[in-house]
């Protein structure tokens, strides 16, 4: 999940918060209350610089910690959550300068040891005292004495109205973090920018996809992703399968193709290619020889493509079907309707063997229809090559059929009028557009099996 407003859309939701005195999702995160210069330097190893930032920095995983049991139900090495009321804490002297802060705690039906090596010794004896009821989450293992205990546990203070906190019993986000920030602090801060923010956060799809997509509000799903219910299910949590989940990635994908539609809408409009006459001499002659008729599939795709080639924008098109499906007959015509009109054919192959078979395969046809045909490839000596680039640069040659050799910079096309690509798959987008790019928006034709 990528950082909001990838494509540097307006926001609207911060043209309206612009007064002194109010808030914006693009305030520094170094203002947020629990952050301050060293954490905001910390929380910028990780891309966070504005309270935006903080919602599109989504937890990777979630633990559950509201499965509450009693002492004597707790398991050795199970991540648990537990009630109790602590009998004592103290501050224990080891060898040397070691020490560590001990707690015990009892819930009518036994006794756990809680310790932590790394601790505040003024901030834990001034927040716990003596008959308190908290809350801890940890992993219980064996301690020297046969008993339980529980090293470095979540802990909270269990209140009368039960409200769960930010680390015990619910279930909790785990971020990743950086060194110097610990867990607990990046949870907090993340509650802070939840609690202060998300209303600022306005939907920006249009409502009737929202409802058709049976999608929450925006501000529910981050809240919803960055602070679970306890209904939710872990396991959809944790597949990032969860209704926030969804409705942000939905949102994501929603933009991206928004973005492409418009980059594709402005390139055709700005494109301008030739329109061919279809239905030629030269079509005519290869359909009444053909030894076999074609299929309604093969007559469905070609009068689709008929339509493209007349039009004045580059046709772009993809023929998918499976090996032996005849999508070489169809791309055959479709540079023959190219040739009909004065221009020039290019068909690329991925490889020299596949190059190969198509030159061989298309060289009787080519021959009955006084179509000049040539193959292009890296195997060609110098003299041959340098030959074949001055015919296919005057123009003396209709159809070139090669490999990456049909792009190279050396080529020129005297016009090229249409191009196909053979397993699109095993090019690059640069590499078919650099095709493309041989001729005045030659119409093009790409085919698969494997569609990628």
């Amino acid at each position: 999940l990528q950082k909001g407003n990838p494509f540097n859309l307006p926001n609207m939701t911060d043209m309206k918060h612009r007064n002194k005195n109010s808030l914006s999702l693009q305030d520094p995160v170094q203002f947020i209350k629990g952050v301050g210069p060293r954490r905001a330097e910390l929380l910028k190893k990780r891309g966070i610089e504005t309270a935006e930032d903080c919602f599109y920095f989504i937890p990777h995983r979630y633990e559950s910690r509201n499965q509450v049991k009693s002492i004597a139900e707790l398991n050795l090495g199970e991540l648990v959550t537990f009630h109790g009321e602590i009998l004592g804490f103290d501050v224990i002297k080891g060898r040397g300068r070691k020490k560590w802060f001990e707690m015990v705690i009892q819930d009518g039906s036994g006794f756990i040891r809680a310790i932590w090596f790394q601790f505040n010794e003024t901030y834990m004896c001034k927040r716990y005292k003596v008959g308190q009821q908290i809350i801890l989450s940890g992993k219980p293992s064996p301690d020297r004495r046969g008993g339980l205990q529980i090293v470095h546990p979540s802990i909270e203070l269990d209140y009368p109205d039960n409200v769960p906190g930010t680390e015990t019993a619910r279930v909790i986000p785990v971020y990743y973090t950086t060194e110097g920030l610990h867990l607990k602090s990046l949870r907090t801060i993340m509650r802070n920018v939840v609690e202060k923010y998300i209303s600022l956060m306005e939907d920006c799809l249009p409502e009737d996809i929202v409802k058709r997509n049976v999608l929450p509000s925006r501000a529910q799903a981050f809240k919803m992703v960055h602070f679970p219910s306890e209904n939710v299910s872990l396991k959809d949590l944790q597949n990032f399968r969860s209704q926030g989940h969804r409705r942000i990635i939905f949102e994501e994908l929603f933009l991206i193709q928004l973005a492409l539609a418009h980059r594709k809408r402005n390139r055709i409009k700005k494109a301008r290619g030739f329109p061919l006459k279809t239905r030629g001499h030269i079509i005519k002659c290869f359909l009444n020889n053909l030894t076999f008729k074609l299929t309604e599939a093969q007559k469905k795709v070609l009068t689709e493509i008929m339509d493209d080639l007349e039009k004045d924008q580059p046709m772009n098109r993809l023929i998918q079907g499976d090996v032996g499906s005849g999508k070489t007959v169809v791309a055959f015509i479709t540079l023959l309707t190219a040739i009909d009109n004065g221009k020039q054919g290019a068909l690329m192959a991925p490889t020299e063997i596949l190059a190969e078979q198509h030159f061989l395969n298309l060289q009787s046809d080519c021959k009955n229809l006084g179509i000049s045909l040539e193959i292009l490839t890296s195997t060609l000596k110098p003299k041959e090559k340098k030959i074949i680039l001055e015919k296919i640069s005057k123009g003396e040659i209709d159809l070139v059929v090669g490999t990456h050799s049909l792009i190279h910079e050396n080529i020129k096309f005297h016009s090229l009028g249409a191009t196909v690509i053979d397993e699109q798959h095993r090019f690059g987008v640069r590499q078919r557009e650099s095709l493309t790019k041989k001729g005045s928006h030659p119409h093009t034709l790409i085919m698969t099996a494997t569609p990628i």
